[in-house]
């Protein structure tokens, strides 16, 4: 009787221990209801105070087990581009990114890249033969956002920016003569819709070998030495770089990566 009394006392620890091992290892993955509140009042307060009159909608908080925080979403009811998120742990709000995603509308510049593409996306289907499979148009890299972008504004191919068209698909041979023709196709019909690019980033995907070309301007493509400016490319030691001995080497951001497959 005694040893049946131990063995129960011993099965019902081991459950506790069980019990509270699954609520832990869920704790550390998925947060608990009682921090997600927390944050979710913190973020509301914060916002409130940090930036007032923000007609503002909460998403719930949600964990990120990688950082051990909470992060709520919040986006203006009246301003498409107004979104932002909060980073949350303890109760309290570390910091968001409002200047980032707002002040230099960051979110403004996604959205154009994002219109952009689905302009364009039907204009590339079949140039050059090529089975586009990814297509992305996305502001330059700079270090502050040109003046003429506005919160919510309007999409317009028009606008002075200095817009890359990034491609990337399937084609029956990856070859840089390939690639000379299918950039010069596309730049022209880019022209011909009044789409203008700064730069142009395109990866063929062959049998056996894929090759992509970064940062070919349109100069480079209209000089109709295109083939050989991507030949000398190839041929270039580290990719990016010119040697100085090289006097006809292409400019350092063209960059041309094959890989054998």
């Amino acid at each position: 009787m005694k040893r049946k009394t131990i063995l129960r006392i011993f099965a019902g620890l081991l459950g506790f221990a069980l019990i509270f091992f699954v609520l832990a290892t869920a704790n550390s993955a998925l947060g608990n209801p009682i921090s997600a509140m927390l944050a979710g009042r913190a973020a509301r307060a914060h916002v409130a105070e940090t930036y007032p009159g923000l007609d503002a909608e909460f998403e719930r908080a949600v964990y990120d087990f990688k950082f051990g925080e909470y992060i709520v979403r919040v986006r203006s009811k009246t301003s498409p581009d107004t979104r932002f998120t909060l980073y949350c742990r303890r109760g309290e709000v570390r910091y968001d990114d409002y200047e980032l995603r707002v002040g230099e509308r960051r979110n403004t510049l996604d959205r154009l890249g994002e219109e952009y593409t689905t302009h364009v996306t039907p204009l590339v289907e079949g140039v050059g033969g090529l089975t586009a499979e990814r297509i992305t148009v996305f502001l330059e890299k700079s270090e502050s956002t040109p003046p003429e972008v506005v919160l919510d504004m309007p999409f317009s191919k028009d606008l002075p920016l200095d817009y890359e068209l990034m491609i990337g698909g399937a084609i029956d041979e990856a070859t840089l003569a390939r690639c000379a023709e299918i950039l010069t196709e596309l730049h022209q019909t880019m022209l011909k819709n009044n789409c203008r690019f700064s730069l142009y980033t395109l990866t063929l995907e062959g049998e056996g070998r894929s090759i992509t070309v970064s940062g070919a301007t349109p100069a480079q493509i209209e000089s109709g030495e295109l083939a050989a400016l991507l030949e000398r490319a190839a041929e270039q030691r580290e990719p990016g770089t010119v040697d100085a001995k090289e006097a006809d080497a292409p400019p350092p951001e063209l960059v041309v990566h094959i890989r054998e497959q």
